[in-house]
């Protein structure tokens, strides 16, 4: 919907000689909706009385919203997870960050074949498939944690593995929002 106002604005051409700032008419091309008093600086500026939050009435955006903030909220604390434990097990920073470049590189080489494997099947497919991948990974390393059986190459794998799971899921994420929302 946002999309299509700021093209609707944007195609639009004013019918009087007025300016915009002094109330002139619009009409769209691609309808005939008259949008009155429309002050615009840049065309993504959206006209008086369109909510921002109207996404959030969509129940598939909405869902897909819920979710994807805890898919973030636990990928984000992957971060502080694997440094917290590499410093737990060694104290050494040099392999802190060994660890986040481990997860790193694969996510930055993989990320083109992730989108290419989003294009080729669902995309919603390939985000559940990687959140639950990334879930079943990150209790596995839970469990070698608590059970003491942890060691130093155990975190690089999981960390490199977790990489490759996050080069699929990021174009996933960004593919399945046209999708999600009516135009």
């Amino acid at each position: 919907y946002l999309i299509n106002s700021s093209i609707n604005l944007y195609n639009a051409s004013i019918i009087n000689n007025r300016s915009l700032g002094q109330g002139g008419a619009i009409y769209s091309h691609y309808s005939d909706i008259n949008l009155q008093n429309v002050y615009m600086t840049d065309n993504t500026t959206l006209p008086r009385g369109t909510n921002l939050f109207q996404p959030l009435f969509v129940r598939n955006f909405r869902l897909l919203w819920l979710g994807s903030v805890l898919s973030f909220i636990g990928g984000q604390l992957t971060l502080i997870a694997f440094p917290w434990l590499v410093l737990k097990l060694t104290g050494d920073s040099l392999a802190m960050g060994a660890v986040l470049a481990v997860a790193g590189i694969p996510r930055a080489v993989f990320m083109l074949f992730g989108g290419a494997v989003t294009d080729r099947f669902s995309a919603l497919t390939v985000m559940i498939w990687t959140n639950w991948f990334r879930l079943l990974l990150m209790f596995g390393l839970a469990l070698l944690v608590y059970t003491g059986m942890i060691e130093m190459w155990m975190v690089f794998v999981v960390a490199f593995i977790f990489g490759i799971a996050d080069a699929f899921y990021w174009p996933a994420s960004s593919a399945i929002m046209p999708k999600v929302l009516p135009v």
